[in-house]
């Protein structure tokens, strides 16, 4: 009796500790909005199933990667997308016939909400890696028909790396496809930019010609659950031209150069074609 009061002492006492018994045992039976909300209000994306309640942006019928592929048809290739997000681009290209999808996310919540995505929408030819693109691009002896690059390059130290990078990663006559956001003087028009930049500095690209880059600091925004950025605290923007010039020193041409408008900054939508 004395020990069933211990435990029962015990129980009572570590209840008030953490304010209540452990939230993160379910009760309810299986259903995807149970692992949809281990990480909700955290969620960007509109999750396309019917009583699922998540984000509202529509990224899992993205307009961005439908005018990337431009007509061009992904049925047998293999993607490497970097900075997947939430796996909702990683959908659509293994739902265009993509044979394979492999996605590297360096944010770890961003990570999991990817492995949710994969369960509850059934993905089996996409697969998720938690890292650094920098060392997966590195690292990797694959050669990929497609890299996609939406709303990474803006979040990236030395984003011109990137190109430098995917050059060797890239097949022949395969595509480097992204999206991202480029410094300009008309930054200081946008209220979300104000006050985010510093510094400027120029770096070299492969070829012998240099390009700047601008200093973006993410001030305490980093330390919010819901932070789509960097691993950094901070980033480098390039400008347009020094976007278009660091894929051509590094072996691409450029079949689709756009500008999109967008609310948090000029940005760019844009092909690349390995020569």
């Amino acid at each position: 009796m004395i020990n069933v009061l211990r435990r029962k002492l015990s129980f009572a006492i570590r209840s008030w500790q953490h304010g209540g018994y452990p939230s993160h045992f379910v009760t309810n039976r299986p259903a995807p909005q149970s692992a949809v909300d281990i990480f909700k209000g955290e969620w960007g994306a509109k999750i396309p199933l019917e009583g699922v309640v998540s984000g509202n942006s529509p990224l899992f019928e993205d307009d961005r990667v439908l005018r990337l592929i431009h007509g061009e048809s992904v049925e047998g290739l293999d993607v490497l997308e970097l900075g997947p997000l939430e796996g909702a681009h990683s959908c659509m290209l293994e739902r265009m016939g993509a044979r394979s999808v492999c996605a590297v996310e360096a944010n770890s919540r961003a990570y999991l909400k990817c492995l949710v995505t994969k369960e509850i929408m059934g993905l089996k030819r996409t697969s998720f890696l938690l890292g650094d693109v920098y060392g997966h691009l590195q690292a990797s002896v694959d050669n990929y028909d497609i890299l996609l690059a939406i709303g990474i390059v803006y979040h990236l130290r030395d984003p011109q790396k990137l190109f430098e990078l995917a050059g060797p990663r890239v097949k022949p006559g395969g595509r480097l496809l992204l999206w991202t956001h480029y410094w300009s003087p008309a930054v200081a028009e946008f209220p979300a930019l104000q006050g985010r930049f510093s510094t400027q500095r120029a770096v070299s690209l492969p070829d012998g010609t240099s390009t700047t880059l601008h200093r973006h600091e993410y001030g305490a925004s980093i330390f919010a659950k819901g932070f789509f950025g960097g691993n950094s605290s901070y980033s480098e923007w390039m400008t347009r031209e020094g976007l278009i010039n660091a894929a051509a020193a590094s072996g691409f041409r450029i079949e689709l150069d756009e500008d999109l408008e967008h609310n948090h900054g000029p940005s760019i939508l844009a092909s690349f074609r390995k020569i």
